[in-house]
């Protein structure tokens, strides 16, 4: 049950995360200009005011799912099924957020931005940039984002086991 709880909740967290986060993008593409590489953001006009309250407002709902939905979960495991060990509670979330490292990385950025590129997801008027469009570029934030797994997971893994 352990392995399929965490395998379910972190397909469940990405699902959500990956909907929010394309719904963002296909309401304003130029979202991606926050992200993207230098000379995207030297080149290509600053967000608007506007533009900065709706992306931090979708920012603060994403990153309070990524933050606070793992240890909800692994409060539910505990109460449902058994107390976990650290060693196992560190297992659980990692699985949890690696999930969505990895759905993050194929689905939205290769798959949806990279590859099949909708008109939705593509900023008006911006040239094609080179490093923006260079699958490796999307691979470095994902290694980024493994070591931010094992760092979250590790300190979310103690509260879990403390609480």
């Amino acid at each position: 049950m352990f392995l399929i709880a965490a395998l379910t909740s972190g397909v469940l967290m990405s699902t959500l995360l990956t909907i929010l986060i394309l719904a963002s993008l296909a309401r304003n593409p130029r979202a991606l200009i926050i992200n993207g590489p230098k000379i995207m953001r030297e080149t290509l006009a600053p967000l608007t005011e506007t533009e900065m309250r709706e992306l931090n407002l979708g920012r603060v709902l994403i990153v309070l799912i990524i933050l606070l939905m793992p240890l909800a979960i692994g409060i539910w495991y505990e109460r449902a099924y058994q107390q976990l060990s650290y060693g196992e509670a560190f297992l659980f979330l990692w699985i949890i957020w690696m999930i969505y490292n990895m759905v993050d990385l194929v689905i939205i950025d290769w798959f949806v931005l990279l590859w099949w590129q909708p008109s939705w997801s593509v900023i008006p008027n911006a040239r094609p940039y080179s490093e923006y469009t260079d699958y490796v570029h999307h691979f470095r934030g994902f290694l980024k984002g493994t070591v931010m797994v094992a760092v979250f997971a590790l300190v979310y893994a103690l509260i879990l086991v403390l609480i």
